[in-house]
C-alpha cells in the first residue's frame, strides 16, 4: 500500500503540469488532506483501466486561488494534479466508489478504502469547492454548496416548496479555526463595547479572512434522527436553517446530500441530511430552486 500523505507527502516537490513536468513550487505547500485510495481506474477507450493503489492530496500554498487534488503512486511520483475549480467535481458512487470529472470528461476513478474515506473525500472537495468560489471572482455571497451522495430510486418525485419531509442529518461546524471561538470570548468579555466597535470587530473580520484555512472543527458533529420539516422560506417554525431548505429541493426519498452553509465568511455549516419520508404539499416555486449549486459530474455515457 502507499504511505499515508500525512507523514511524508513530499508534495514541495511534487508539482505537475499537464505535460508531465516536475517544477519546484515557489512557496511550500500545505497538506490539508490525505487518503490512500484502494485501486486507482483511468478510462481508457471506454472502459475503465485499474492502474493500482495510489494516494491522495489536497494541497494548497499561501496566496493560491484555490487548492489542488494530487493523486501519487506508492513511491510519492504524482499521477495527475489539478486545481479544484469550476471544471473539477466529484461524483459520489455505492460502494465506496468516487469518479472526478474535470471540464465534462472523466480523470479517474477510484475504490476508496471504506466509507468514512469516501465521506470524508467528499466533504473536502465540498469545501475545497468552496474556498474556490470565495477566493474567486464569485466571492463569498451565503449560498449553500451542494453535493449528492445517493439518488432516490424514485426519480420523477422531488422535494419542491411547500413539501413536507422527514430528515435524517448530521451537522459539523467549520471555518477559520480560533475565529469562532475568539469572536464569542471578546463578546462575552467585553458587554460594555458598542455597537460601532462591533461593527468595525465584523467589518475586519470580513476582510481579512483566510479561506484557505477553512477545516472542519473538531469534536463539533451533532446527530439528529427523524426532524419533520415543511420547505418554505422564511419560515418561522422551520427547524432548519432557510439554507439546509434551499439545499434538500430536488432530492427524493432515500435521497442523501451533502449541504455545505456559510453562516459568515469565517465560518459553515456541513449537514450530512438524508430524506426518509416526503409528502407533496402541491405548491411550486421553481425560480428559488436555481440558487443552489451543484457540485456533480455528469455520468459518461
Amino acid at each position: 500500500g502507499c504511505a499515508s500523505p500525512a507523514v511524508s507527502v513530499e508534495s514541495a516537490t511534487l508539482t505537475e503540469t499537464r505535460e508531465g513536468k516536475r517544477l519546484s513550487p515557489r512557496l511550500p505547500e500545505r497538506l490539508r488532506f490525505g487518503t490512500s485510495l484502494s485501486q486507482l481506474y483511468r478510462l481508457k477507450h471506454g472502459e475503465y483501466v485499474p492502474v493500482g493503489a495510489a494516494g491522495l492530496a489536497i494541497l494548497d500554498c499561501k496566496g493560491a486561488k484555490q487548492r489542488d487534488l494530487l493523486v501519487y503512486d506508492p513511491r510519492k511520483r504524482p499521477l495527475v494534479r489539478r486545481k479544484i475549480d469550476e471544471r473539477l467535481s466529484i461524483e459520489m458512487q455505492g460502494d465506496n466508489f468516487v469518479t472526478i470529472h474535470h471540464g465534462g470528461s472523466v480523470l479517474w476513478s477510484a475504490l476508496m478504502q471504506n466509507e468514512s474515506d469516501w465521506l470524508a473525500l467528499g466533504a473536502q472537495m465540498l469545501i475545497a469547492q468552496h474556498v474556490a468560489k470565495c477566493r474567486g471572482e464569485i466571492g463569498f455571497d451565503g449560498e449553500p454548496t451542494t453535493l449528492d451522495l445517493a439518488s432516490s430510486t424514485n426519480v420523477t418525485v422531488e422535494l419542491e416548496l411547500g413539501d413536507s419531509a422527514q430528515l435524517n442529518y448530521e451537522v459539523v461546524r467549520g471555518g477559520v479555526q480560533g475565529n469562532s471561538m475568539e469572536m464569542n470570548k471578546t463578546r462575552d468579555d467585553d458587554d460594555d463595547d458598542d455597537d460601532d466597535d462591533a461593527v468595525d470587530v465584523n467589518a475586519e473580520e470580513s476582510s481579512d479572512v483566510d479561506h484557505l484555512s477553512y477545516q472542519l472543527y473538531e469534536n463539533s458533529s451533532q446527530k439528529v434522527t427523524g426532524v419533520k420539516t415543511k420547505l418554505e422560506v422564511d419560515s418561522t417554525e422551520s427547524v432548519l436553517p432557510e439554507q439546509v431548505i434551499h439545499g434538500i429541493l430536488g432530492c427524493g426519498k432515500d435521497s442523501r446530500r451533502l449541504i455545505l452553509v456559510p453562516k459568515s465568511e469565517s465560518e459553515f455549516e456541513l449537514y450530512d441530511v438524508t430524506v426518509t419520508r416526503m409528502k407533496k404539499g402541491g405548491r411550486r416555486e421553481k425560480s428559488l430552486s436555481a440558487k443552489v449549486e451543484r457540485v456533480s459530474g455528469a455520468v459518461e455515457e
